[in-house]
């Protein structure tokens, strides 16, 4: 993405365009109003059969972004240069379809200043935070009012690729610095929130889980060590390896599974709660919270096994003898 507002480029920006395409890493390049991630302005616009004004987005390109973004066609066509009445013409995402409640879009009028037709309706895509909802969108052919030109670049040799569109860019602009940035960087930068809730979350757990089979641990030995006699006299008796292992892990295994039954509902909860900030999200099904307590329980039973194992494998006349 390469900031224009306020610069030279701007008048010249299909000559800048141009230019930049004749490298053959540069795949694809458009003019924008706006940066897709962020939050696109709401314009006032009217349509054939309301009579009260739409307030909806209203996104301001040039003939090359759908291609340049991969935008999805659902129907009629793409902005065309041999269509000289699209400049007046609008696409409409599905939701602005939606919205105004027309059953065939493609052809109906719309204005924003002049009046011009609906020739293609596009697939809702997010072009704002991931917790917001799509909302409905026109797409309109406004060059002169782009602040941005998005470049698609071929993958690999991007630190030469960035070279030479500052070599162009000079040859526009060479007043001003060649400052880009990365789409993906910025539409990052929306969600580090979550990336440090995400980061502050798994170090605690980490912590409680060392801490619990620390814990499990010292209370292991130190039942294995209240029963040496009980388990050198089963051993005497017969008793197999597996049983006195059994034997001194069920208690374990009963607190460990209780407190995945109480902690279950409560992470449900938690989670949903979250998840409720953004409205296209995963569904928390059963299966998600059967793997973490099944996890819990194995590390609970690792833990404990270390203790049960020595004790089962100890000699039983040094147990008999334990005083």
């Amino acid at each position: 993405m390469i900031p224009i507002r306020g610069t030279a480029i701007k008048p010249r920006v299909e000559s800048f365009k141009e230019r930049l395409r004749q490298d053959s890493r540069v795949l694809g390049a458009s003019a924008l109003s706006n940066v897709i991630g962020r939050d696109v302005q709401v314009c006032p616009f009217g349509a054939e059969g309301k009579t009260e004004i739409l307030q909806m987005p209203g996104l301001f390109v040039d003939h090359d972004f759908v291609k340049t973004f991969g935008v999805q066609m659902l129907a009629g066509r793409n902005f065309e240069t041999a269509h000289s009445t699209d400049s007046t013409a609008f696409l409409l995402n599905q939701a602005a379809v939606d919205l105004i409640g027309w059953q065939e879009p493609l052809g109906k009028q719309m204005n924003f200043g002049p009046k011009g037709q609906v020739i293609g309706i596009v697939q809702d895509f997010n072009y704002a935070s991931l917790r917001e909802r799509i909302r409905p969108m026109a797409i309109l052919i406004r060059p002169g009012w782009s602040s941005y030109v998005a470049v698609r670049l071929a993958p690999g040799e991007q630190s030469t690729t960035l070279r030479q569109l500052a070599t162009v860019w000079r040859e526009f602009e060479p007043e001003r610095p060649f400052e880009p940035f990365f789409l993906d960087d910025n539409l990052n930068q929306l969600y580090q929130k979550e990336e440090r809730l995400s980061f502050i979350l798994s170090a605690f757990s980490m912590l409680a889980l060392v801490i619990a089979c620390l814990g499990l641990f010292g209370l292991a030995a130190f039942a294995t060590e209240q029963r040496t006699k009980e388990i050198g006299i089963r051993k005497v008796m017969g008793a197999s390896l597996p049983q006195i292992v059994g034997l001194l892990s069920k208690d374990f295994a009963k607190l460990v599974l209780l407190a995945n039954i109480i902690a279950a509902p409560l992470a449900w909860f938690a989670m949903n709660k979250w998840l409720e900030n953004f409205p296209y999200r995963i569904a928390l099904g059963p299966r998600l919270l059967l793997l973490a307590g099944a996890i819990a329980f194995g590390v609970a039973l690792l833990t404990i096994s270390y203790q049960a194992l020595k004790a089962a494998l100890a000699n039983p006349v040094e147990a008999l003898r334990y005083e």
